[in-house]
């Protein structure tokens, strides 16, 4: 659980990267990774969905998720003046940069490193989300949605299963979502969602479940959010023999009032 508070608005975000029951079962490590941060300048929440069928999909998704928290970190405020069509790019350069100067990450065959990203990035009352591949990403107004974004299925080929775009292909920066824009009244919570949790996000509908997430983000604390929403996903997960995929949640939500101090993340 993290917090960063901006003109007396207190934003939470917590979240968590699990290993589905097929990798446990194969011996695969958990391609999902998630990375964020909040603090006293911002938040950034990133998730990553690395590619199954590629070989390093897991270490490509972990690096990915801390070199582009990294570069919104340190750019947000030049990528905002950009317009949307170009932030992409500029993420997208800087991502490749960042993968070339890692003596370690550039050993390996890009194309073996593949992964989805999703992420949102909150400073001084101004936000940039981005989302290329799979998964959901949405943001809510008091719980009606104010933004959804999902893999667009605008070809033939999109209608098989585990076929998405990923942020190491040629083409990459045509099929980026990007958004940008001002929090005053546009919206109040997040949610970040790996392809492995359908029944918490689909069709352009969010399950009640995730609302009552929210709202307990803003009232409890942390070691019972902690337990509470992941093992009740994890119950939901173990119920169901169809979930087996790796899977991947932010949360991240509005409050008016500061949080316990185990909370806050003062880096």
């Amino acid at each position: 659980m993290k917090l960063f508070c901006e003109k007396n608005n207190y934003w939470i975000c917590y979240g968590k990267a699990n290993i589905g029951k097929s990798h446990i079962t194969n011996n695969i490590p958990c391609q999902d990774k998630i990375s964020y941060c909040c603090n006293k300048h911002g938040l950034i929440a990133v998730l990553c969905d690395g590619l199954g069928s590629k070989e390093n999909a897991d270490i490509g998704a972990e690096f990915v998720s801390f070199a582009v928290k990294k570069i919104l970190d340190k750019y947000f405020f030049e990528m905002f003046q950009l317009e949307e069509t170009k932030i992409a790019e500029f993420l997208l350069k800087h991502l490749i940069e960042d993968l070339h100067k890692n003596s370690q990450i550039c050993e390996y065959e890009i194309d073996s490193l593949k992964t989805t990203l999703m992420f949102l990035a909150i400073k001084k009352d101004h936000y940039i989300l981005g989302h290329i591949g799979d998964g959901v990403l949405t943001l809510l107004d008091n719980d009606k949605i104010a933004y959804y974004s999902t893999i667009k299925k605008n070809t033939q080929e999109l209608e098989y299963a585990n076929t998405t775009f990923t942020v190491f292909d040629y083409d990459a920066k045509e099929h980026f979502t990007i958004k940008k824009g001002t929090i005053t009244n546009s919206f109040n919570s997040g949610i970040l969602i790996s392809d492995g949790l359908p029944f918490l996000a689909n069709s352009n509908k969010i399950a009640p479940k995730v609302i009552s997430y929210l709202d307990l983000m803003k009232t409890s604390d942390f070691s019972f959010i902690d337990k509470e929403i992941n093992d009740n996903i994890l119950r939901i997960i173990n119920s169901k023999e169809i979930y087996t995929d790796d899977w991947s949640y932010i949360f991240i939500a509005n409050c008016s009032r500061k949080k316990a101090k185990s909370f806050f993340d003062n880096r």
